[in-house]
């Protein structure tokens, strides 16, 4: 009998939780998504030019705020990195896709003043890990198509590790609606782990990239 009232009070608690209006109040939850200029420090061959590339992004995240202007803000997102290589000599041109799923936590702080209808800017930065989920080569080659997987032939680029982590900065701005906030960030995002896995690798591999980014949240946490 003890044991059952103890779990019908946990299931209470744990049901009651959500709604209690305090808690209500400092939880935001929001979707957010853009484009992407990406870069990546890898070894080339001599004669190929490295040049950034354009991806997206897009995503969700729930903030807790727990000071007036601070959020703690968990976010996953679905992001491209990579960057293209262009050989003159051989009619080369080609793009270096990664997928990644990648987890930001992110401290948020707004600034104690607002502008233009309530408005709100903001600086956040805080770790990231990033688990790659997909690599390939797109591009084109004497006026054919290339398109090669990193994991098989030609591309042999197997020697690589698939769990990244690194770090994220930027600015936004919120601007308050009837229903929600609209959001616009502007990060950067940067690579710190060496993906080489191999020394025969003749040097570090590592990603970054610019992102500028839309998004919508909850009126909660205001």
């Amino acid at each position: 009998m003890k044991k059952l009232m103890t779990i019908t009070v946990t299931v209470t608690a744990l049901t009651l939780l959500p709604a209690h209006p305090t808690l209500a109040q400092r939880v935001s939850v929001g979707i957010k998504g853009g484009l992407n200029r990406t870069e990546a420090t890898m070894p080339l061959h001599p004669s190929v030019e490295r040049t950034t590339a354009q991806g997206f992004h897009a995503g969700a995240f729930v903030a807790l705020r727990v000071a007036p202007n601070l959020d703690v803000q968990l976010e996953a997102l679905y992001t491209e990195k990579g960057f293209r290589g262009i050989r003159r000599d051989a009619d080369l041109h080609y793009e270096l896709e990664g997928g990644y799923v990648e987890i930001p936590l992110l401290i948020k702080a707004r600034a104690p003043w607002t502008l233009w209808q309530g408005s709100t800017p903001y600086l956040f930065a805080g770790p990231n890990v990033g688990f790659e989920v997909s690599c390939d080569i797109q591009g084109r080659e004497g006026g054919a198509n290339l398109y090669y997987l990193c994991d098989g032939p030609p591309v042999h680029f197997e020697q690589r590790k698939k769990l990244d982590y690194g770090i994220m900065v930027g600015a936004g701005w919120e601007l308050p609606t009837a229903v929600g906030r609209l959001l616009v960030d502007v990060t950067y995002d940067r690579g710190i782990r060496d993906l080489a896995d191999s020394a025969d690798i003749p040097g570090e591999v590592r990603h970054g990239a610019f992102m500028i980014s839309a998004g919508f949240a909850t009126a909660r946490g205001r």
